[in-house]
């Protein structure tokens, strides 16, 4: 069992974890909690001291790093290894006093990675898991709030809130990742993350630029996601076509990265387009019988021009030794094929708009097959991955209907 170094949390843990197991039992499944997503430890006047505590000890945080980068980092590639663990080891460094005076932002980046980390951590029950990722998630929350992130934008709190809307989102707490992911969007206008980095001033070198590149990518791929998932507006309304790459001049730890998120923003700007905005006003998606045939070819000859692997549909593709890779390809694969389901099956009778049904469980066989392709891949972790069940299970109502 993992030991806490700050023994005054202990009786909160204890008490957090019943009060999981209660809730877990007497309530439906639904796209919330009733619970407040970031849970309240904290004094009035502890400040950074007190958000220090709950650091965890080296071995075991860089344990949790590890974990993130095997498991979170392959989904929002914009996060450097040896910066962070660099930046990590000199905060270790640190006397005590130096400790509380700490960049906040940095703490906050530091304590959404180890909540990450922790949540995919297999060597921790399942209930321990959950409470020691809320902790972590909450001291997060707390450093962005010590750092004033709604009124002082930078990349780093940009990061931390795009890190904890994933953590929301695969901990099915939709409705939360929602809201949260609003304030993200509004930070990366407010950063000019969506203009256009040529019709900006010269100055920015190349690794500032992919950064940016990359924040902005993940910030609209999120929100698109939230937006599909629960028929609501995206909040990113300007996507710049321009922004749509990443510069492949510039150096990368693993090269598939980018073609990955070529691939996840073409799906986004198609979808936040041609889905998401139908789906908030409760019309049809498309208009004519044509309308819905151009659509659909228009959107498979997108997925037919991405860069293999993930183009292709061999089942075989998923029996890759490289697990980084695979969750690429489970989560485009996911993505594309549920949307082509919906395409599929979407009707409008006046105009004489109907469902074609073969092509639809041709679609649900491919999305689905992802989702026992990571089942295969990782078993042990199967309970971890809230996000992919949601997706696994809307498909099959789908399905079913």
């Amino acid at each position: 069992m993992y030991l806490y170094r700050n023994r005054q949390f202990a009786p909160i843990i204890g008490a957090r974890r019943a009060k999981r197991t209660a809730i877990t039992v007497s309530v439906q499944p639904s796209a919330t909690t009733v619970e407040h997503p970031f849970q309240n430890y904290w004094t009035k006047d502890g400040g950074l001291a007190e958000v220090i505590t709950v650091l965890p000890k080296r071995e075991r945080a860089l344990s949790l790093v590890e974990n993130f980068f095997a498991s979170v980092d392959p989904l929002y590639p914009m996060l450097s290894r040896e910066d962070l663990i660099a930046e990590m080891e000199h905060l270790w460094a640190m006397s005590l006093e130096d400790k509380y005076c700490y960049d906040a932002a940095k703490l906050a980046l530091h304590f959404v990675v180890y909540a990450a980390g922790a949540y995919f951590a297999p060597d921790i029950e399942p209930d321990e898991r959950g409470c020691m990722a809320d902790i972590y998630l909450s001291a997060s929350h707390q450093s962005l709030c010590l750092c004033s992130y709604l009124g002082k934008f930078s990349l780093g709190t940009a990061q931390v809130i795009l890190l904890i809307g994933h953590l929301l989102i695969n901990t099915n707490r939709i409705s939360e990742a929602w809201t949260f992911s609003g304030i993200l969007v509004r930070q990366a206008y407010a950063l000019r993350l969506h203009r256009s980095l040529d019709s900006d001033p010269g100055g920015l070198f190349d690794q500032h630029r992919q950064l940016q590149r990359r924040i902005w990518q993940a910030v609209v791929v999120q929100d698109v996601s939230i937006a599909y998932h629960l028929h609501l507006p995206p909040s990113a309304v300007r996507c710049i076509e321009r922004l749509n790459l990443v510069d492949p001049m510039i150096e990368t730890d693993f090269e598939p990265d980018v073609a990955y998120e070529q691939s996840m923003w073409q799906w986004a700007t198609f979808v936040q387009e041609h889905i998401c905005i139908p789906q908030a006003i409760g019309t049809p998606i498309t208009t004519s019988a044509s309308h819905k045939t151009t659509l659909i070819a228009c959107f498979r000859d997108m997925y037919s021009n991405w860069k293999y692997p993930f183009n292709s549909q061999n089942p075989k593709r998923f029996e890759t030794v490289d697990l980084r890779l695979a969750r690429q390809l489970v989560t485009i694969t996911s993505s594309f094929f549920g949307v082509l389901t919906v395409l599929y099956l979407d009707e409008n009778p006046d105009a004489g708009v109907f469902a074609d049904v073969y092509g639809s469980i041709d679609a649900t066989h491919e999305a689905l097959s992802s989702f026992f392709a990571l089942l295969r891949l990782s078993p042990e972790q199967m309970d971890m991955w809230g996000s992919y069940h949601t997706r696994a299970y809307a498909q099959a109502v789908r399905y079913g209907d």
